[in-house]
């Protein structure tokens, strides 16, 4: 199978590593980011190397732009066998007493409902192309909500929760797969949770196509992963 592998939410961890993998691979790679200098860089570097890549800028949280940015994506270059959904909102941090509703609601646009949009929107077309995996980078905050970062805490609890119920409707679909992608740290080059570590376990997890029989995968730091 020839991959299409669109990563929304670029930056210079998890989103870069991925497409770095998926590169390495020989997959064809579509970067969405709402910064256009890094994605732009980026693209560069693997159109360099011979990579098959694009950049399109687009921010997760305007709805109409995200999904005008996805139709340009499959009626240009086809719809993606590996979607990895890795936007986040730079919320600051903040405690739940403290936080501004309309930074939190702007938040979970990014966060959530931006995975929601995406997916919504490329589920039949991967259908109807070669099906794939559809992958949501999540955190440790998912889990052990921590009250000094609420609003992400929160972000990632939904995101979660969204992943779980996807993977649960197409539990027994034989195209297409979902799950989320636990990362059980703080992402740092060099450390525990480096990641192009954390990027080659997720290539893994959609090679491997693992989301057919679970719904979410927890990275528990790479020492963890080479003993398991």
């Amino acid at each position: 199978m020839n991959e299409h592998v669109l990563i929304i939410g670029v930056g210079p961890g998890i989103g870069a590593s991925v497409a770095r993998v998926a590169a390495r691979r020989g997959a064809q790679v579509t970067l969405v980011a709402r910064s256009e200098a890094f994605v732009s860089e980026l693209t560069r570097e693997l159109v360099a190397d011979g990579v098959d890549a694009a950049a399109v800028v687009a921010d997760a949280a305007f709805e109409p732009g995200l999904t005008a940015a996805l139709a340009g994506v499959v009626a240009e270059r086809g719809a993606p066998t590996l979607l990895v959904y890795n936007a986040v909102d730079p919320t600051p941090p903040g405690l739940p007493s403290q936080l501004d509703p309309e930074a939190v609601t702007m938040a979970l646009e990014t966060n959530v409902i931006g995975a929601v949009v995406a997916a919504m929107y490329l589920i039949e077309p991967m259908r109807a192309a070669s099906g794939g995996t559809l992958m949501f980078t999540g955190g440790i905050l998912a889990t052990r909500p921590f009250a000094a970062y609420s609003s992400l805490s929160v972000g990632k609890a939904a995101l979660r929760a969204y992943a779980l119920c996807l993977h649960q409707e197409l539990r027994n679909d034989p195209q297409l797969h979902a799950v989320t992608v636990t990362v059980g740290g703080t992402v740092a080059p060099g450390g525990e949770f480096d990641p192009d570590a954390i990027a080659e376990r997720m290539w893994q997890a959609h090679e491997q196509r693992e989301s057919g029989r679970v719904g979410e995968i927890t990275y528990a730091g790479s020492a963890r992963e080479r003993n398991a």
